[in-house]
């Protein structure tokens, strides 16, 4: 009778344990599809003197972030999750008479960031997420759970013709007749887009993932798909709405 009972006790403490009832960690974030697009068109007009922006456009964005849960509660887990999502890209002003081109370049002065243009769109979500299946059924080593959410971002401008032309068309002291080397469009342009403002706005997703977490020792992964609609996407930027987190975590 007692070898029965020290394993019940054993395999009791074992479910304890493996049972978090929160979770803090940070992941990968793969965001197949989301792409800024690539524009050209003219952005000033002189009597002789045509400019021109090239921006050619990035894919292959990746990012990371964080992630906080709690699934003590009887029937469904919350969760509050960060992500961060980065890239550069090539932008090139031209003209005519003289014929010119060269590369738009700016320093933030922030250590390790390069000095070009670039996409950034920071989002954060809340989500209601249902447990439906565990693994095995005692020591729940695995959750598997649905839901979805609200999503609040932020978006960097894409410094598009559009974003150029607005930005001279705005200076009066512009003048792209004397303007014969591009130095002061690009002063400009990169002055107008240091300045801008992050675009912001609401979105939601759809969510699909699961935990898993050894029995006593507070260690877990985590991975996550979902299908979002951020609504905050600044112009030329597209993407599929996919994304997925691949993460770790301390979960207690």
């Amino acid at each position: 009778m007692k070898t029965p009972l020290k394993s019940l006790l054993v395999l009791g403490l074992f479910a304890t344990y493996s049972h978090a009832i929160f979770g803090i960690g940070g992941h990968f974030g793969l965001v197949p599809g989301l792409e800024v697009k690539a524009s050209k068109g003219v952005i000033a007009q002189g009597v002789t003197h045509t400019l021109s922006l090239d921006e050619r456009g990035l894919s292959g964005i990746q990012g990371f972030g964080a992630k906080f849960w709690i699934d003590f509660l009887p029937l469904v887990d919350i969760e509050a999750a960060g992500n961060l999502q980065f890239g550069y890209y090539d932008v090139s002003l031209s003209s005519t008479n003289p014929t010119l081109e060269k590369p738009v370049s700016f320093d933030l002065g922030v250590p390790g960031v390069e000095g070009k243009p670039f996409f950034a769109r920071a989002l954060g979500d809340v989500a209601v997420l249902y447990p439906f299946f565990k693994f095995p059924p005692l020591i729940k080593l695995i959750k598997v759970y649905a839901g979805g959410g609200l999503s609040y971002g932020v978006a960097a401008p894409i410094l598009s013709p559009a974003f150029a032309k607005k930005a001279l068309d705005s200076d009066p002291s512009y003048d792209p007749n004397t303007d014969n080397d591009n130095s002061k469009a690009a002063k400009i342009i990169v002055d107008a887009i240091k300045a801008a403002d992050f675009e912001k706005g609401i979105g939601f997703f759809l969510q699909l993932g699961a935990h898993a977490k050894l029995p006593i020792i507070p260690i877990a992964a985590y991975a996550d798909l979902k299908y979002r609609v951020p609504g905050i996407d600044p112009a030329l930027v597209d993407g599929s709405g996919w994304n997925m987190e691949l993460g770790g975590a301390l979960a207690f």
